[in-house]
């Protein structure tokens, strides 16, 4: 008997290595889009996250109030004791629970610094007035002052 007569063992031989082939195949296929789908997820995580976490390490206060009533100018001085930047959208001033005067300022104060910002408003004297410095990340800082 020759070998290329006796083929008894061949066709065994063939159809594993085509399952082999088959199951690398699929394998690889199925890892390719498992990794581009996580990198993906993982991706879009991290854009979702990071200005959350920018909004934690964002820290300011209003330090002072002043109001000077012959020219009706309210002065707010904040202070940036976070490691960024400030971006303040807008100071509020209500009374009661009701907003009566809104000012956008749209002006950041740096990290570790004090910023003062001054604008006419229309108060009374002995009122109670709520100061309120908004960021443009949504953190909020108050401050409760009276009129002299």
């Amino acid at each position: 008997m020759s070998l290329s007569r006796d083929t008894r063992g061949l066709s065994p031989v063939i159809s594993s290595i085509l399952l082999c082939a088959t199951v690398l195949a699929v394998g690889a296929s199925v890892w390719a889009f498992s990794y581009s789908t996580g990198d993906a997820l993982r991706e879009n995580y991290s854009r979702e996250l990071t200005p959350r976490i920018e909004g934690l390490r964002e820290g300011f206060i209003i330090e002072k109030v002043s109001f000077n009533s012959t020219d009706n100018v309210m002065r707010v001085w904040v202070y940036n004791y976070g490691t960024i930047d400030v971006e303040l959208a807008a100071v509020r001033i209500s009374r009661k629970g009701s907003v009566i005067q809104s000012e956008t300022l749209e002006e950041s104060v740096p990290a570790e610094a004090v910023r003062e910002f001054s604008f006419t408003a229309v108060v009374n004297a002995g009122e109670d007035l709520v100061i309120q410095a908004i960021s443009t990340r949504g953190n909020m800082a108050f401050e409760a002052y009276r009129v002299p």
